[in-house]
């Protein structure tokens, strides 16, 4: 297995040196960020580094994200730009926690080891068809005090570690809707009496969003002060029911929000393809911001359920290209190198026929 993988890496190791097929212009699709995203390598040493980067821009990504020391280098080395998720609402020493409604501690996802497999559990994407669950981990509630700081620190980490860009993610509530904390119902009640031109139920979507549309505003400005130079994008995740599109009002350089996600079972292609140009069309609230859809791919152990075929991935390409998207974040690299079939399609999609 692990020969059949050097072979695979030294292929794509090749095919960098390839002349790219080059674009009808600046804004052709796909012309843009194609960020891939690493979780499932393991990066050792400084060859690790290298050979994934090497295989990553092989398959015609130009951007790698993955939080892992060297990475800025062996990125900028080779011509590609360095990215690495940063979760603001990540559980901290002081944090206050987000709190669930009454019930939903007995949803799936309150306890993952006995998430059934029928229940086709999504992880924070838009659940199936169906089914109500919660996220399979607890985290920071965006009105803690010290979610900013926080994250400030951590853009400075990653500034001074050389990386070109962030990647916000798990901005969101654990059960896709709000956090029952009591500074949360405190500042609920308040925005409620405000508006009382609202329901219940129109206020709580209301509220609970524009917190964290708020909380995204204030990061991408304290972000911009500290590092300048530093591009700001994200991933919607987890999904917030009430708006499933609210990420077109966060201000961000490159709004990532999911066109196609990773798991059984797999989103209709006309779904895929209304959202996919939701993404690219907008409209956005800031005139700056520009879509960056994202889809996901898994293939083996514990996802080996949830592989797409080439063929599929075929169609999510060309739903992205008759969209005009010129952005991509897609995951995983470990994935999609174990798969020759998958890498084979994700290179011809991206590097066309060479």
């Amino acid at each position: 297995m692990r020969q059949a993988s050097l072979v695979l890496i030294t292929l794509m190791y090749c095919l960098t040196y390839l002349p790219a097929k080059a674009a009808d212009s600046a804004t052709a699709p796909l012309s843009g960020q194609k960020i891939i995203c690493v979780w499932s390598i393991q990066a050792h040493t400084v060859q690790d580094l290298e050979q994934a980067a090497d295989s990553a821009a092989a398959l015609g990504f130009n951007g790698l994200c993955w939080d892992t020391p060297g990475v800025a280098e062996v990125c900028r080395a080779r011509g590609l730009k360095s990215w690495a998720l940063l979760c603001p609402l990540a559980r901290r020493p002081g944090a206050r926690l987000q709190e669930l409604a009454a019930g939903e501690d007995s949803l799936p996802g309150f306890d993952p080891p006995r998430i059934p497999p029928e229940q086709f559990y999504q992880y924070g994407g838009e659940p199936a068809p169906g089914n109500h669950e919660i996220l399979d981990q607890n985290f920071t509630c965006p009105n803690d005090t010290g979610v900013v700081n926080y994250t400030l620190a951590e853009v400075q980490r990653l500034r001074e570690s050389g990386y070109d860009g962030v990647i916000f993610d798990f901005v969101g509530y654990r059960n896709y809707h709000s956090c029952e904390c009591p500074v949360c119902r405190a500042r609920l009640a308040a925005w409620r009496a405000a508006h009382p031109e609202l329901s219940d139920s129109e206020a709580s979507g209301r509220f609970y969003a524009e917190t964290l549309v708020a909380l995204y505003d204030t990061l991408y400005d304290r972000t911009k002060t500290v590092a300048p130079g530093m591009t700001i994008a994200n991933h919607i995740h987890p999904v917030y029911l009430p708006d499933l599109f609210y990420g077109l009002r966060v201000k961000v350089d490159l709004a990532g929000i999911t066109t196609a996600w990773f798991f059984q079972p797999h989103w209709p292609l006309d779904k895929v393809r209304q959202y996919t140009r939701r993404v690219v069309e907008g409209p956005y609230s800031h005139s700056f911001t520009q879509g960056m859809p994202m889809f996901g791919f898994y293939t083996d152990g514990t996802y080996a359920r949830d592989r797409k075929s080439a063929e599929r991935l075929h169609q999510e390409f060309r739903i992205l290209k008759e969209a005009g998207a010129q952005h991509l974040i897609m995951c995983e690299l470990g994935h999609i190198l174990r798969d020759r079939a998958a890498a084979e399609a994700v290179r011809r999609e991206l590097r066309g026929a060479e």
